[in-house]
């Protein structure tokens, strides 16, 4: 989903991936796995070198995630059945990069994540997830 934001909203591909015309790569999976274990507290105290295998595997499961197709923001939402999980995925990606798309700072929308997962309303605001993929040129829902 990072590599379609990428693609969207900065015209700026992943280099070697299928958004430059390359092959599909399991490598920039293992990248991604390679620097979240860098972050401390990003991964579970249980992870190991079995889970890692295990989560190498999924990119090339030949299922709608596989890294030989293209994913969009519309198919996790649909897939996960939560207008939250393709926000969450974004902010989990922020977490182990460093930074969001597009050089965004997710600090205060991670909190408000947070506080919509926990329940609780927060500073008293009301948040929706709005869907844009259509008039960023997406397929939308």
């Amino acid at each position: 989903m990072r590599s379609e934001d990428g693609m969207k909203l900065e015209n700026k591909p992943t280099p070697n991936s299928i958004y430059t015309g390359n092959p599909p790569s399991i490598e920039t999976s293992k990248k991604f796995l390679d620097q979240a274990a860098t972050r401390r507290d990003l991964l579970p105290p249980w992870w190991d070198v079995e889970h890692r295998a295990e989560c190498e595997k999924f990119p090339e499961s030949g299922e709608w995630n596989d890294v030989r197709n293209k994913v969009t923001k519309a198919q996790i939402v649909e897939h996960y059945g939560d207008d939250k999980a393709s926000m969450q995925l974004m902010m989990l990606a922020e977490a182990v990069y460093g930074i969001g798309s597009m050089g965004q700072n997710g600090e205060e929308m991670r909190k408000m994540i947070r506080s919509m997962e926990s329940g609780s309303s927060g500073n008293g605001s009301f948040m929706s997830m709005l869907d844009i993929s259509r008039m960023m040129g997406g397929g939308g829902r």
